[in-house]
């Protein structure tokens, strides 16, 4: 199928549905969102505990714990569910950290979260384990506990539920920012495929985040400064669409055309119609004029003209949103969603991601400690370019 040439940032009235341009974020921006470390590519792990008094044991060799890959992998939308009772998880990191913030969604569990950190993995009757908050469940389905901040390298979740749930999407926040994760190395698509083809053992990877250098570009309402908000890494923050509009739109940039076979969308909305299209060129009659403009506009007819990747309706409320793909590879995502007529509840995105295939070893994630990397960054270093390069060179955010 041919890729489609439109000319987004063309400042023409004649053109309909015009869109807000959203600012890229500079380092100094970056540096305000906090870096999710509670994440599989970074080493963590989720560990079971019969009860308060048994002994966790970290599992060895190939023996992975299941709640590991769906609590702390790259699709937001998963969920494992938690029997009634009491139960106990432990959230083991590769490093220290210092944390600050612990989320989780929650699909339908009810009861009530107790959290406890420490330096050392042992029993929660033995150890010394400091208790960090606690949180009722079951009254929204974001879930954020903050409390003061801690230096640890294990987060024990106590669970008292009257009713067993689904809860996933858990995140772990604190000192690390994105704008130490945004100085790594990321491969370019072509040395991805180049691996993948010999032989590389393939691992899901999230190229809709803030650290990887994708930005969502442009929005149809809703206050700007908040948009990149939906790939932050954190699902309890949210971008809300003004509810007047007929249909609410998000231009998402991945800088690079990866090859994507999952989108994930977290969110709370009404019945609507979610359309994504995907498309690898968006020209500018003059790159000059259109960075210095607030507003593009989509030609009247594109909605018509160009063919959606996907369409997919929902008659209830949604909270998540799975779509499998077939080795879509696009470098920008456009996507409409459009509420039903009688939809009651405004519409708040918190998460986009789009997953595709990486080498194991590239998907690995590992940034300075905010000491060091602070220690070893200029105070007038320049934001980074997230202007695509040519597609034959890396991806070096470290420039």
């Amino acid at each position: 199928m041919a890729l489609a040439t439109l000319p987004f940032l063309v400042p023409t009235p004649a053109f309909a549905v015009p869109l807000k341009t959203v600012p890229k974020p500079d380092t100094t921006e970056l540096a305000q969102y906090q870096k999710n470390v509670a994440r599989k590519n970074m080493g963590a792990q989720i560990i079971n505990l019969d009860s308060a008094s048994a002994e966790p044991v970290l599992p060895s060799g190939d023996v992975a714990n299941p709640y590991t890959p769906v609590w702390l992998g790259e699709d937001e939308t998963r969920g494992a569910e938690l029997p009634a009772g009491e139960s106990y998880r432990v959230m083991a990191l590769e490093n220290f950290h210092t944390v600050t913030k612990f989320i989780l969604q929650n699909y339908g569990a009810r009861g009530q979260m107790k959290l406890y950190g420490s330096e050392t993995l042992q029993a929660l009757s033995e150890g010394d384990w400091t208790e960090l908050g606690q949180q009722d469940l079951g009254k929204t389905k974001q879930v954020a506990v903050e409390f003061p901040a801690m230096n640890l390298r294990y987060l024990m979740m106590q669970f008292e539920l009257e009713e067993s749930g689904e809860i996933g999407g858990l995140g772990l926040f604190g000192e690390d920012s994105l704008d130490q994760a945004s100085a790594l190395f990321v491969e370019n698509p072509q040395q991805i495929r180049t691996m993948l083809a010999a032989g590389a053992k393939p691992v899901p990877f999230d190229f809709a985040s803030l650290f990887t250098g994708s930005t969502i570009s442009a929005v149809s309402s809703g206050d700007i400064s908040e948009a990149q908000r939906m790939i932050d890494d954190d699902t309890t923050t949210g971008f809300r669409f003004d509810p007047d509009e007929p249909a609410h739109v998000v231009l998402l940039d991945l800088r690079y055309d990866y090859m994507v076979d999952l989108i994930t969308v977290v969110l709370q909305s009404g019945p609507g119609k979610l359309e994504i299209y995907g498309v690898n060129e968006l020209a500018a009659a003059n790159d000059a004029e259109a960075a210095q403009i607030d507003t593009f506009e989509f030609p009247d007819n594109f909605f018509d003209e160009v063919e959606p990747v996907v369409t997919q309706a929902f008659d209830e409320d949604v909270d998540r949103i799975q779509i499998n793909l077939e080795s879509l590879q696009r470098r920008f995502y456009v996507m409409r969603w459009t509420p039903a007529d009688d939809a009651q509840q405004p519409t708040e995105i918190y998460e986009i991601s789009v997953i595709g295939q990486v080498p194991e070893e590239l998907s690995e994630l590992a940034f300075a400690p905010r000491s060091e990397f602070l220690s070893q960054t200029p105070t007038n270093q320049e934001a980074p370019d997230l202007e695509a390069p040519p597609a034959d060179s890396p991806q070096n955010f470290s420039e």
